[in-house]
């Protein structure tokens, strides 16, 4: 009678085959975040096993990303890294979140010595104060910077609408 999470293979890989083939008809990638299951390399393998259904393997625990390495997709560590793992983001993630200029340079220090390209997405605060860069000269001279940093690539970027307990997001924030 203790705590235990079941997980059904067969329905989760059916879910998995009907989303992948609906945002593949327009375009869009799939990242399939491997946390809820402590990213078991067994139920990652068999969701990955017949190939194309995801784009991205995604997750914000280091270890995670670590224990599936061999699988043949690009990683994405979920959330801001912390500076004293930087050689483990870079060799176990292809992509990271980011939103201090100091953690991208030591990134792309990590990356040249590994011979690497790490791509990152900016992280955008939309007033919760949660993570991000909320001023927007701020955030442009950031990208201004980030483009000397010959290892670093700007994939894109991002916000967190919202969390538990944060200000919503509306129009004006």
């Amino acid at each position: 009678m203790y705590p235990r999470l079941e997980i059904n293979l067969k329905k989760l890989k059916n879910n998995l085959q009907i989303i992948s083939e609906l945002l593949k008809k327009n375009k869009i990638s799939l990242a399939m975040v491997t946390k809820a299951y402590c990213a078991d390399i067994n139920i990652v393998n068999e969701l990955v096993r017949d190939g194309n259904l995801v784009d991205y393997l995604a997750d914000s625990r280091i270890e995670n990303l670590k224990g599936m390495s061999q699988i043949n997709i690009p990683k994405i560590l979920l959330r801001i890294p912390m500076r004293s793992e930087i050689e483990d983001v870079i060799k176990y993630a292809d992509i990271s979140f980011n939103s201090e200029y100091d953690t991208i340079k030591e990134l792309n220090e990590e990356a040249k010595k590994n011979n690497k390209i790490h791509k990152i997405i900016i992280m955008v605060d939309l007033g919760d104060l949660r993570e991000g860069y909320f001023v927007e000269k701020d955030l442009f001279d950031t990208v201004k910077k980030i483009q000397d940093l010959y290892n670093i690539s700007i994939m894109g970027i991002a916000t967190n609408l919202t969390c538990y307990g944060a200000i919503l997001p509306s129009e004006k924030n």
